[in-house]
């Protein structure tokens, strides 16, 4: 058990790290510095890709539910399918977000979301004579990657 003298003199030594560590973390943020990376990093970025980027989420999002629905019935057809959705689904929603807000990530999202776009449209193509959800998707995927190469 701590006598009242040694917690005293813990408390003391931990606000005197607290207010130290504060100190070292305000030096290493520089006002003018950032103000560099805000003036370089901004780019907007064009009202048509985020909505091709937006389409192609909405549609991986339908999929990726009858994806679902199909494995609960014990089909594993669309299997691959549920695979390469996810990650579309994911890298579309992370691009229109930091696209939306001017994000200095944006462009490099995009490069990522193009790829998973590529996989999931080759994956989708293989369904869509049988399902048209499969169709949409991947023609959604196809329009995304196109918009998406205009910034990438």
């Amino acid at each position: 058990m701590l006598t009242r003298k040694e917690l005293l003199a813990q408390s003391a030594a931990l606000i005197a790290f607290a207010s130290g560590a504060g100190t070292l973390l305000a030096k290493g943020s520089d006002h003018k510095s950032s103000k560099k990376i805000e003036k370089k990093s901004y780019q907007k970025i064009d009202k048509k890709i985020l909505d091709a980027a937006s389409k192609c989420a909405l549609n991986s999002e339908i999929c990726l539910s009858h994806c679902e629905e199909n494995l609960a019935t014990g089909d594993t057809m669309l299997a691959d399918c549920l695979k390469t959705v996810k990650d579309t689904l994911a890298l579309c929603k992370a691009f229109v977000s930091l696209g939306s807000s001017q994000s200095t990530f944006a462009k490099e999202v995009a490069s990522i979301c193009i790829k998973a776009c590529e996989v999931c449209e080759k994956e989708c193509r293989v369904h869509e004579s049988h399902h048209e959800v499969c169709k949409n998707c991947a023609d959604s995927c196809q329009e995304c990657i196109l918009e998406l190469k205009k910034i990438a």
